[in-house]
């Protein structure tokens, strides 16, 4: 994916999944499930897929193959209710 962070204030970020080759997203999966497994349990690994398999039904019919989605957008609790959020996701 891709991160973008504002170059003036770092007051937050927004997290990018891109378009990735059947290749690629079979890696990053594992990678993530390894992750998951040996750092958070096998509980967390369980929850993480319950959620993904969920998620992944509904973007289908929302979210054409070829889109880039907003995975997480996050604002530092100091700038919160400043209307900064659409300037982490417009530049994009």
């Amino acid at each position: 994916g891709k991160v973008y962070l504002p170059a003036e204030v770092s007051y937050g970020a927004s997290i990018w999944s891109v378009p990735l080759s059947a290749e690629d997203v079979k890696e990053k999966k594992q990678g993530k499930k390894t992750f998951l497994k040996e750092n958070l349990g096998e509980k967390a690994l369980e929850d993480y897929l319950a959620i993904g398999s969920f998620m992944s039904k509904q973007a289908e019919a929302l979210v054409p193959p070829d889109a880039w989605y907003l995975s997480i957008l996050g604002i530092h609790p100091a700038f919160q209710n400043q209307r900064l959020g659409v300037g982490l996701v417009q530049p994009i």
